[in-house]
């Protein structure tokens, strides 16, 4: 009885690992590329603006984050016209709430991935839209990865952020010397707001070697870079305007973000007494903010679609 019962045992732990093993591979090759069908996922954090009607107005050179990502994509399906363009969202909290008020269809990088896998696309090029290649950036590369180990008959391409390369961070510069140029040659001053990390400050030297190669190019413009999160600080902007002498003390407040949303409309440009605006026109300047992400101007999503082309 007892032979008879380990055989039964061993036959059944035999047919459960092949019924676990048959649904792992159901998983993995519940797929078929088809040759030659390629797509682009741009990945990004994400934001709510924009999707709700009657919201996120601004007496300020405003435009709606969904409309800047509305722009970026119109741009690289010029660039793409053979290719099936998407976009995801990496921040939870904002892809659940516009998926509860049913406002987008957008999907999470992984489960656009899996969707495009699913649909037979043999070629994806995941393009990030960040400004610098900093934790988000490799949060997306995780997914990426985790993507690639399961879904291992669909070639995956990664395009870096704005700013990877000294290339990129001189393209970016004469963009914003040329954008500015009319206020900078008044000597009035343009204060751009990065985003930062604080949690990983190597990050930050991307936005610093931005600011350096304009000081050198130009370094009678009063144009200089601060971060939300980590170094260089509003403060460390303050104590250079007040070094300065800036005509008439007028100030142009911009975000260097790929949009305008909840760091440019709140941290930047509100009422609260701790925004930059705030504690810029507590120290005696005239600030006028622009509510436009960097996604809105051409040249600077011809940087993202160049490096799509150099994806590896």
């Amino acid at each position: 009885m007892r032979s008879y019962i380990a055989a039964l045992f061993t036959g059944l732990v035999a047919i459960a690992g092949i019924t676990s093993c048959s649904k792992d591979d159901d998983r993995n090759n519940d797929y078929q590329p088809i040759e030659g069908k390629k797509g682009i996922l741009l990945v990004t954090f994400g934001s709510s603006y924009g999707y709700y009607d009657g919201e996120e107005s601004s007496p300020y050179s405003y435009q709606k984050p969904k409309d800047t990502y509305d722009n970026i994509l119109k741009e690289f399906k010029k660039a793409y016209p053979d290719e099936d363009i998407r976009m995801a969202y990496t921040s939870s909290i904002i892809l659940n709430k516009l998926r509860k008020d049913g406002k987008a269809n957008l999907d999470f990088p992984n489960e656009a991935l899996k969707s495009m896998a699913k649909e037979g696309f043999s070629e994806i090029t995941v393009q990030s839209l960040h400004i610098i290649p900093g934790a988000e950036f490799n949060e997306m590369n995780a997914l990426v990865n985790e993507f690639k180990a399961e879904f291992p008959k669909v070639k995956v391409k990664i395009g870096n952020p704005l700013l990877s390369n000294s290339t990129d961070i001189q393209n970016i510069a004469n963009f914003l010397i040329a954008k500015y140029k009319a206020a900078l040659e008044k000597n009035q001053a343009v204060v751009l707001m990065g985003h930062g990390n604080e949690k990983y400050p190597q990050y930050n030297a991307f936005y610093e070697k931005l600011q350096e190669l304009i000081a050198k190019t130009k370094p009678e413009y009063n144009l200089y870079i601060g971060t939300v999160e980590g170094a260089p600080t509003l403060n460390d902007v303050l104590a250079k305007l007040k070094a300065k002498s800036i005509a008439e003390n007028k100030i142009i407040l911009a975000p260097l973000m790929s949009i305008a949303g909840d760091h440019a409309n709140n941290d930047m440009a509100s009422t609260n007494p701790e925004s930059w605006k705030s504690v810029l026109e507590e120290a005696g300047f005239k600030v006028t903010p622009e509510l436009i992400g960097l996604g809105a101007y051409n040249e600077v999503v011809k940087v993202w679609i160049t490096h799509k082309s150099a994806a590896l």
